[in-house]
């Protein structure tokens, strides 16, 4: 008897820590279970602050990209204006060259012929009074 009550005793004590054990196992399964939701948890916050972080430097990207495009446009705009008034300029220098030069060129014909035609007076007045005299020589 002694030995059944410590066999029941026994048995008792090992359904005991098979019942504790158990309730332990559940409860660290629960608690296991409940870590891995916090982490996963905090996986997909993690997953969404990543991809927020993403979204905002992209647009970051997108809008420097812009701007940087807008900038260089303003800079070409200002640059074709640059060329324009230069190549006016160069076209009014130009028309001025070649009215001075047209203007000299009348000048110089107006000149010459003035000359020439002064000349000519004068070469029929030297023969004029070349004539003169002889006539009044020969009288």
């Amino acid at each position: 008897m002694v030995e059944s009550n410590l066999l029941k005793q026994i048995d008792e004590k090992f359904y005991n820590m098979n019942l504790s054990l158990s309730k332990n196992s559940k409860a660290y399964e629960e608690n296991t279970e409940i870590k891995l939701k916090e982490v996963q948890t905090q996986i997909g916050f993690i997953k969404e602050q990543i991809d927020l972080e993403k979204r905002k430097r992209e647009e970051s990207t997108n809008g420097l990209t812009d701007e940087i495009e807008n900038e260089l446009n303003k800079f070409h705009d200002v640059l074709l204006i640059e060329k324009k008034v230069r190549e006016e300029t160069q076209a009014k220098i130009y028309r001025m060259i070649e009215d001075i030069h047209s203007k000299l060129q009348t000048e110089l014909v107006q000149e010459k012929r003035d000359r020439e035609s002064t000349t000519e007076s004068l070469i029929k007045l030297l023969e004029d009074t070349c004539q003169r005299i002889d006539k009044n020589f020969r009288q």
